[in-house]
């Protein structure tokens, strides 16, 4: 289980950025003050191709200052969209406490580090940055005067969605806004014409597989709210933010059809979740990058 946006296998300035203003088009507060429910869908993210509106460099400057002192949670961070979120909040002064997974992987620890390296190299690239720690990110935070805390867990695991919770209010205090961002991505495909032993490879569904991806990405998203909610609950908090992250494709992913289908329960989750926590001050928000991204430029 790593980060969604997981394509997007090392950091480039365009994807903080973009991180950064699509964030804060979530967290500053509107005009009138009342809950909102909204999605960004479809924003491509690659090399070269973001620029900022004067609305966007606007709540920036907002943000600036009013995200400061807040905590934060955000899953799936050791690399991508999540680490790029933990080092945008970062920046607005909040406190970042990120989380991570690192499943099984079929590639040898030379072969990873030869990728990294390289900079290239398709799948094995991709899984090379699965594989990698925090510790470089948290590093980075603390060199740049933030604070942030670390924690590994399978989020497939639901004993441990308290858990993280109980950690980061020992750490770092009550969670104000939450970003789950973690994902379970194994190629399936109904076609089998379209199988392939290939890199991870493209497998017809099993069992097994799906029960992964919906383990992963659909329930611990909607464990994690639910768990977010009786703490807001219990602390008699007015402001708390989620965002969930997931992707343009979720109506339908040729060769991904368990990843989309995760994905589209994920939605589902985030609306229901908008409708009915909005009136405890909550807003639910979901952010769906788009499929022009690095991960297509490493073959």
């Amino acid at each position: 289980m790593a980060g969604d946006g997981d394509w997007l296998a090392h950091f480039v300035p365009d994807l903080q950025h973009w991180t950064e203003s699509k964030l804060c088009q979530q967290l500053v507060p509107r005009s009138n003050g009342l809950p909102v429910a909204t999605e960004l869908r479809g924003h491509h993210v690659g090399k070269g191709e973001f620029t900022m509106s004067i609305n966007e460099q606007n709540l920036m400057k907002a943000a600036t200052g009013y995200l400061a002192g807040k905590v934060v949670l955000i899953t799936g961070a050791n690399h991508g969209i999540g680490a790029a979120t933990a080092k945008a909040l970062a920046t607005q002064n909040s406190s970042v406490f990120v989380t991570y997974h690192r499943d099984v992987c079929r590639y040898s620890e030379g072969e990873l580090q030869e990728a990294k390296e390289a900079g290239t190299g398709g799948d094995v690239l991709y899984r090379a940055m699965q594989q990698q720690s925090t510790d470089s990110l948290v590093r980075y935070i603390h060199d740049q005067g933030g604070t942030a805390v670390a924690h590994e867990a399978d989020l497939a695991n639901a004993d441990n969605i308290p858990l993280l919770f109980d950690l980061c209010e020992e750490k770092l205090g009550s969670v104000d806004i939450l970003v789950n961002n973690h994902t379970c991505c194994v190629l399936e495909t109904f076609d089998p014409a379209l199988t392939s032993d290939e890199g991870s490879g493209i497998h017809l569904p099993t069992a097994a597989t799906i029960d992964a991806h919906f383990a992963t990405n659909a329930r611990a998203y909607a464990l994690m709210m639910s768990e977010y909610l009786k703490r807001h609950l219990q602390r008699e908090c007015e402001w708390s933010r989620i965002i969930n992250v997931s992707t343009d494709a979720a109506h339908a992913h040729l060769a991904n059809i368990s990843y989309a289908a995760s994905k589209h329960a994920i939605e589902s989750y985030s609306r229901s979740a908008a409708a009915e926590m909005g009136k405890y001050g909550i807003t639910v928000n979901i952010v769906a990058p788009g499929t022009d991204t690095d991960r297509l430029h490493y073959t």
